[in-house]
């Protein structure tokens, strides 16, 4: 089964998945932090599948190891499977040595439980040639439950439960009211990593971490301080880089487009007004807009001009999944059609023969 993993990593790219493989991750460690990813989208087209899961969580006493576990109902049996895969992702498109140690292997009720020491998740560069399985990878050494101090990944639910059965009743007390909860400028990039913010002279004062990372690293051009239309144009003609036309399409869907960049960079989206809050109420003290805009792609190919990958997309973001289902429908129909140019060579080959 370990052989087999491996053989998997290959197989799924060999029929038109590497792409999607390239462009969700940039390390091993991003990776293996999305290794669950897959069997969630194929929940969408196979609701009814029996899909294993994973759990991820650092170790308390290295934060360069993290402890994967793994959750199915088909015993330990694929557990090698696992291995195997994680194994020949590391060193085909990583360049990392990977090292997994199991902590433990158990089954509970009907639900088998393992859990791997993960080393060697170094983030680098990503490395194309063919590698090959270290010898030794499938022997590993298996360390006791008190070598490393896990922590169940439900522990925390059950602290909740287990405090509010014997927590002395709390006694009523005014509705909380609902003045909302401010969002600071740095997790605001975070959050909306395109975004862009502008002052009532349209001159740039904010950007999103990735946006302001590509303009300074990939483009070469300066964006924060820059008045706005220096920089993009703004569509569907007609509309104009004035304070007062922004407000009158508030709410309206626009596109951002910077004819400096190559390829040509275009965002999508809305923008929101800001006005200022009242003395001491509030983050801002002058009118901004807030363009939350995003790449306008769709395809594998786009990404990759763009130098994008997945996680560079927000988590609240639709486009992973858009793109990784038109990439998946492709490799669905060039597998159809390869399958329907061997039967044609096959039934000739069956006419000679007869």
């Amino acid at each position: 089964m370990f052989a087999f993993g491996a053989h998997f990593a290959v197989y799924i790219a060999k029929f038109g998945l590497e792409n999607i493989l390239l462009c969700s991750s940039t390390s091993m460690r991003e990776w293996i932090h999305k290794i669950g990813e897959p069997h969630r989208l194929m929940r969408i087209k196979f609701p009814t599948a029996n899909l294993p899961e994973f759990r991820l969580e650092p170790d308390a006493n290295d934060p360069r190891v993290v402890v994967l576990h793994y959750y199915s109902t088909r015993s330990a049996f694929f557990e090698p499977l696992v291995e195997g895969l994680c194994y020949q992702m590391a060193q085909n498109y990583f360049s990392c040595k990977l090292d997994m140690q199991v902590l433990v292997s158990e089954q509970i009720d009907a639900l088998h439980h393992c859990s791997w020491l993960v080393r060697g998740l170094e983030p680098l560069e990503l490395c194309h040639s063919p590698a090959v399985l270290p010898s030794n990878a499938a022997s590993q050494p298996n360390l006791s439950r008190e070598d490393v101090p896990l922590k169940c990944p439900f522990s925390a639910k059950l602290d909740e439960m287990k405090q509010s059965r014997t927590s002395p009743a709390v006694p009523p007390c005014a509705p909380p009211r609902n003045d909302g909860v401010g969002i600071s400028a740095h997790h605001l990039q975070k959050i909306f990593p395109f975004h862009l913010t502008i002052d009532r002279n349209l001159v740039i004062i904010q950007a999103g971490q990735k946006l302001e990372s590509m303009f300074r690293d990939q483009f070469q051009l300066p964006l924060i301080g820059q008045p706005i239309q220096q920089v993009f144009e703004i569509s569907p003609e007609g509309y104009t880089w004035s304070w007062h036309q922004l407000l009158s399409i508030e709410g309206q869907i626009i596109a951002l487009i910077c004819p400096k960049t190559d390829p040509l960079l275009r965002l999508s989206g809305e923008f929101m007004v800001q006005e200022p809050l009242p003395e001491n109420g509030g983050f801002y003290s002058q009118s901004t807009i807030t363009f939350l805009i995003r790449p306008d792609i769709y395809r594998i190919e786009e990404m990759k001009a763009l130098k994008l990958n997945f996680n560079d997309f927000p988590p609240h973001s639709f486009q992973r999944d858009i793109i990784v289902a038109g990439e998946t429908l492709k490799s669905e129909i060039d597998y159809a059609s390869r399958m329907a140019h061997m039967s044609r060579e096959l039934a000739q080959q069956s006419h000679f023969v007869k």
